[in-house]
C-alpha cells in the first residue's frame, strides 16, 4: 500500500513543478538554466543591446487611431500647396507692431538659448538630431495651442456678456487651437517625453496663459500680431528641418513612414512619409501667420471671413500682401 502511494506523489510532484501550480515552484524554461563552475553557479548573461538600438531607443513605435468625427478641423493639403510654402514678414509699422515684434525676438532667443537650438544650428556643441528635433517641436506646439484657445474664450464671454454676434472670430480661433492641439499630438507619436520636459511645460503654461490672457483682454491686435510673429518664425523651423532632412542630416525621419495618425489627419495615402506629414505642419503654420496678421488688421467688430480656413483651405488672395516680402536672409 506505501509504494503505490509514493508513486503517486512522485507523479503529482512531477506534474506540479513543470506546471508551476499549487507547489508555488516556479515552472521550468529552459532560459532560466545556469551554468556550475567551481566558485558556484553563475546566471546567464544579460543580452546587451546593440548600438543602433540604443540610438533608436527613444522613438515609439505604437501607432494610435485617429476618429475625425470629434475634430472640427482636417486640412487637406496637395503636394503643391505644401511645396509653395514660403517664409513671408509682416513689418512692423505701428507702435503696437513694435511691440509684438520685439516680444517674438525676445522669447525666440530666450528659447533658442537655454534649449542648445542656437548652437547647434550653427554647428556648436554638435548639431540637431531626430531627438532635438522632437523635443523643439513638441514643446513650442504645447505653446502654440494656448492664443487660440484663450482668444476663443475671451471673445466668447465677450459675446454672452453683451448678447450680441460675434461675427465669426470664436470658431477660427478655436480651430487654430485644435490644430495646433494636433501637431502636439502627432509629435507625441514618435516620442514619449519624459517628467522633466513635462515639468517645464506645466511651468510655460502656468507663465504664459495668464500673461497672454491679460494682453489679450487689454489689446487683442498686439496679440494677434505677436501669433503671426510666432507663426512667421514657425514656418522658419519647419523649413529649417525640412531642408536637414532633406540634406541627410537626419536619416531616421527620411526613412520613416507617416504614422497612422497623422495621415488619418491629413489625409494622405499609405505611403505618405514622415517629411510630407511636417511639409503639411507647416502649411498648417503658414495659414496661422497670415490669419493672425489678418486678425490683428481687422477691428474687434469687423466679421471674419475666413471661418473655415483650416477646413477647406483657402489662398487668402484678397489678404493685403505689399506688406509681405519673401526672406532671403540667414536660416533660423
Amino acid at each position: 500500500m506505501i509504494a503505490p502511494r509514493v508513486l503517486g506523489c512522485c507523479a503529482s510532484m512531477r506534474l506540479s513543478l513543470a506546471s508551476g501550480v499549487r507547489t508555488g515552484i516556479p515552472a521550468f524554461h529552459p532560459a532560466r538554466l545556469v551554468t556550475v563552475s567551481a566558485g558556484g553557479t553563475t546566471p546567464p548573461a544579460p543580452a546587451t543591446a546593440s548600438q543602433d538600438e540604443k540610438a533608436t531607443r527613444w522613438i515609439r513605435t505604437k501607432d494610435e487611431a485617429l476618429d475625425l468625427n470629434h475634430l472640427i478641423t482636417q486640412p487637406v493639403w496637395t503636394k503643391e500647396e505644401r511645396a509653395s510654402v514660403h517664409r513671408t514678414h509682416i513689418v512692423p509699422q505701428s507702435v503696437v507692431d513694435r511691440a509684438a515684434y520685439c516680444s517674438v525676438q525676445g522669447l525666440r532667443f530666450g528659447f533658442d538659448f537655454f534649449s542648445l537650438y542656437l548652437f547647434k544650428s550653427r554647428g556648436l556643441f554638435g548639431q540637431m538630431r531626430e531627438r532635438d528635433w522632437l523635443r523643439r517641436i513638441t514643446f513650442l506646439e504645447t505653446v502654440a495651442g494656448v492664443p487660440g484657445m484663450v482668444g476663443g474664450m475671451v471673445r466668447h464671454l465677450h459675446s454672452l456678456r453683451l448678447m450680441r454676434r460675434d461675427r465669426g472670430w470664436i470658431h477660427s480661433l478655436l480651430a487654430e487651437a485644435e490644430n495646433e492641439r494636433m501637431h502636439l499630438l502627432i509629435a507625441l507619436n514618435l516620442r514619449k517625453p519624459g517628467p522633466l520636459f513635462r515639468a517645464a511645460v506645466i511651468v510655460a503654461q502656468a507663465i504664459f496663459t495668464p500673461m497672454f490672457g491679460i494682453a489679450y483682454l487689454l489689446c487683442p491686435r498686439y496679440c494677434h500680431r505677436l501669433v503671426g510673429y510666432l507663426e512667421e518664425e514657425a514656418v522658419k523651423t519647419y523649413s529649417s528641418l525640412l531642408d536637414d532632412i532633406d540634406s541627410g542630416k537626419l536619416p531616421l525621419f527620411a526613412g520613416r513612414r507617416a504614422p497612422g495618425f497623422a495621415r488619418t489627419y491629413y489625409n494622405l495615402p499609405e505611403s505618405a512619409m514622415l517629411r510630407d506629414v511636417f511639409e503639411c505642419i507647416r502649411a498648417d503654420e503658414s495659414h496661422h501667420r497670415d490669419a493672425n496678421h489678418h486678425f490683428s488688421d481687422l477691428g474687434s467688430e469687423e466679421s471674419n471671413e475666413f471661418v473655415e480656413h483650416l477646413r477647406h483651405p483657402r489662398t487668402w488672395e484678397n489678404l493685403d500682401r505689399s506688406r509681405q516680402s519673401p526672406e532671403t536672409t540667414k536660416k533660423s
